[in-house]
């Protein structure tokens, strides 16, 4: 038999992880581009100053769950029904677990999404 000697392996399909809501399982959009991962990043980077910030306002409240919503709506695709479903800190805890399997995937030292 001929020895394998390929330099690279990898598959084109995939089934990705998944988050749990309600009994139902939703897959996490992890074939996503590195265009849309810097767009993460740099979403996630404001939704942290603005967590971080004790002195926040109604108005940075209001960001925030906006810019919560609009990376998890980029994570996992949920139906609308779901999506309206999750709080703030559901968002959070999507995001932190998109940053662990992205981290595991693909090893960079950049997290997205807004955990650091």
């Amino acid at each position: 038999m001929a020895k394998d000697e390929s330099l690279y392996t990898f598959e084109t399909t995939e089934e990705y992880p998944t988050v749990k809501i309600d009994g139902e399982k939703y897959p996490f959009r992890l074939g996503v581009s590195y265009r849309e991962l810097i767009q993460l990043k740099d979403i996630g980077e404001r939704i942290q100053a603005i967590a971080d910030n004790p002195a926040r306002t109604e108005e940075d409240e209001a960001e925030l769950s906006v810019l919560l919503r609009e990376s998890t709506n980029r994570m996992v695709e949920l139906p609308d029904e779901i999506d309206e479903k999750l709080t703030d800190l559901h968002r959070f805890r999507i995001t932190g677990i998109f940053n662990d399997l992205v981290q595991e995937r693909i090893g960079n030292p950049t997290k997205v999404g807004g955990k650091t």
